[in-house]
């Protein structure tokens, strides 16, 4: 997840370059182990990283597995050390979430092995459900996460929710 010695230094400047962006929904089966394969199109986000692997930790959704770059992860490392980025709540709470997090390798087949524990908390048995979200995905069994977007989605529609253009991100120069 490190992107190497050419890389911009991690930070609020730099937030975005070389990270990857997951997208899409790929189902994949869990062995007894629990082994799975990571999507080919979320490895290949990640191939031009040094660490050639995922970080995962529990969600705040139930029955989800957070998961994310080591890039990401490092930048919110570096965020940490900036007084004026978080509030303290949310200083906790990234604090947490790093202490919480686990590095998982690729095998040569493009497979890591979830934690038993996290397996356990997310309910996944047999198959796994990655879904893209942007900078980040989640790992689900798909039944529960098909539960979840039916009940946000009657939620959102229940409020007219819509999808709206958020600011520019930051967006390095190409001159």
């Amino acid at each position: 997840m490190w992107a190497g010695a050419a890389s911009p230094k991690p930070g609020p400047a730099n937030w975005g370059l070389g990270m990857a962006t997951f997208v899409g929904s790929y189902e994949n089966k869990v062995d007894a182990k629990g082994r799975v394969s990571v999507p080919a199109r979320f490895r290949d986000e990640i191939r031009e990283q040094s660490y050639q692997g995922i970080v995962v930790s529990p969600s705040a959704d139930p029955g989800a597995i957070d998961a994310c770059d080591y890039l990401r992860l490092t930048d919110v490392s570096a965020a940490l050390d900036d007084p004026d980025l978080y509030t303290q709540d949310e200083r906790l709470r990234a604090e947490r979430i790093i202490a919480r997090s686990t590095l998982l390798p690729f095998d040569e087949n493009g497979r890591v092995m979830l934690p038993q524990s996290l397996i356990g908390q997310a309910g996944i048995e047999g198959m796994a459900l990655f879904t893209g979200i942007g900078p980040t995905f989640q790992i689900w069994h798909p039944e529960r996460r098909a539960a979840f977007e039916a009940e946000t989605l009657d939620r959102d529609q229940a409020a007219g929710a819509s999808l709206r253009l958020l600011p520019k991100v930051r967006r390095p120069s190409t001159s």
